[in-house]
């Protein structure tokens, strides 16, 4: 078992407000702590590959920032550079020059509270995830489900939230949901 305590993942704002870039959406992320048990590393032909019976990640605080607003695309319009060779960037274009394959049993993300915040030029819509348990099966990635991925990476994935809040400003609106089942495996989806 490989343990990791204290896990973040932050943007790095002062970089941005020097170079007055910022980038359309960012993640910001603490965990507590993470877990990967039955870890099997292996190279081949100067090919990697990880195998792992499980992941889990445990407490954790996620944030995701999207910024649309007209002057953002503006100033993305009066910016816009020639287009490269490089092309989108998936998972597996990110892992493929260390692991040509990676394989997950199972993932487990526990006791996670989620914020999604959209800045539109008519407010800032915040949307809440109270005790958010998230799991997959079958994680894989590697060339063939780079060309046609399943939904995130995986033979099947559910999940489960507590208090589901948003307040959007945009459209005046407000939601509150008491609980949200999805379970792609059984084909169940609960609101409540």
């Amino acid at each position: 078992i490989i343990k990791i305590l204290g896990i973040e993942l932050l943007p790095q704002k002062s970089l941005w407000k020097e170079t007055d870039s910022y980038p359309a959406n960012f993640l910001e992320t603490k965990i507590d702590k993470g877990e990967v048990d039955g870890v099997v590393f292996k190279r081949e032909n100067r090919k990697g590959s990880l195998e792992a019976r499980m992941f889990t990640v445990h407490n954790s605080n996620i944030e995701y920032v999207k910024i649309d607003t007209l002057l953002r695309e503006r100033k993305l319009k009066s910016q816009q550079k020639p287009e490269s060779d490089v092309g989108e960037w998936s998972l597996y274009s990110i892992l493929s020059p260390l692991l040509s394959s990676t394989s997950i049993n199972r993932i487990n993300v526990d006791e996670t509270t989620m914020r999604y915040i959209q800045v539109t030029d008519k407010g800032n819509d915040e949307y809440l995830l109270n005790n958010f348990d998230f799991w997959a099966n079958g994680f894989l990635v590697d060339a063939q489900t780079s060309v046609n991925p399943p939904l995130l990476y995986s033979a099947n994935f559910g999940f489960v939230a507590d208090s589901l809040v948003g307040n959007m400003i945009s459209r005046n609106h407000n939601v509150s949901i008491k609980k949200i089942l999805l379970d792609t495996d059984k084909g169940v989806l609960h609101i409540k």
